[in-house]
């Protein structure tokens, strides 16, 4: 069960950028990007920084209760970023199953 989840408007601008893939050990500065991060603070080092927690952030530590998913849309810098992340892989899943759609028809 995903919680919190509210309408979202978007607007975009005349510059493409391709995506680029990265692992989280390849990001050295997080606001340098427009980033989806996915996987909870205790695997992604990109997550725990962008939710202002020390990595890794397990269990009670990370701030998603047990059987949920945060999907958490911040001001990163200049740019911004999307954090996917769940208590655990299946609940990161369910969270990453929502917003994939999305994202397909954008790209």
């Amino acid at each position: 069960m995903v919680e919190g989840m509210s309408e979202v408007s978007t607007t975009t601008s005349s510059t493409t950028v391709a995506p680029t893939n990265m692992l989280d050990t390849e990001v050295t500065d997080v606001a340098a990007y427009n980033v989806i991060a996915v996987g909870g603070p205790a695997i992604n080092a990109v997550a725990a920084e962008l939710m202002g927690l020390e990595f890794p952030a397990v269990a009670a530590t990370s701030g998603i209760a047990e059987g949920q998913a945060l999907l958490s849309l911040m001001a990163n810098g200049d740019n911004w970023a999307l954090v996917v992340a769940g208590y655990d892989a299946e609940n990161t899943l369910a969270g990453a199953s929502l917003i994939t759609p999305l994202l397909v028809q954008k790209l």
